[in-house]
């Protein structure tokens, strides 16, 4: 499959899951919890799906939180998508947006020496 409709599936399944997070789980008060990215195997077997999650200290309970609904998301994602095959989800914390932060606090503190 090519990679531009991969990451199309991808795109979608980020908008479609942000929906449903939204409206079919409860977080527990004072917590956000975003989908950064989708990635998909090439076949659309799986993907993997990068949350960030604030406050940080919350991390495991909102996998936890997801993994209580992760059957009934699934089926949802399943209805609204008009897919042969939907990829079947897995959850993961984004770390990648950590690391970005902290090479961008390294830099400032460059430029500031400069």
């Amino acid at each position: 499959m090519s990679s531009k409709r991969i990451a199309q599936v991808n795109e979608l399944i980020k908008q479609e899951l942000g929906y449903l997070f939204v409206r079919e789980i409860e977080f527990p008060k004072g917590m956000i919890v975003t989908i950064t990215r989708v990635e998909s195997s090439p076949e659309l077997n799986d993907a993997e799906v990068y949350i960030t999650v604030l406050p940080q200290n919350r991390r495991g309970t909102a996998l936890e939180t997801i993994k209580k609904k992760r059957g009934s998301i699934q089926h949802l994602l399943i209805r609204r998508l008009s897919m042969r095959s939907v990829p079947q989800l897995r959850y993961a914390i984004d770390t990648e947006t950590e690391k970005a932060d902290e090479l961008e606090a390294l830099f400032d503190a460059v430029k500031k020496e400069l």
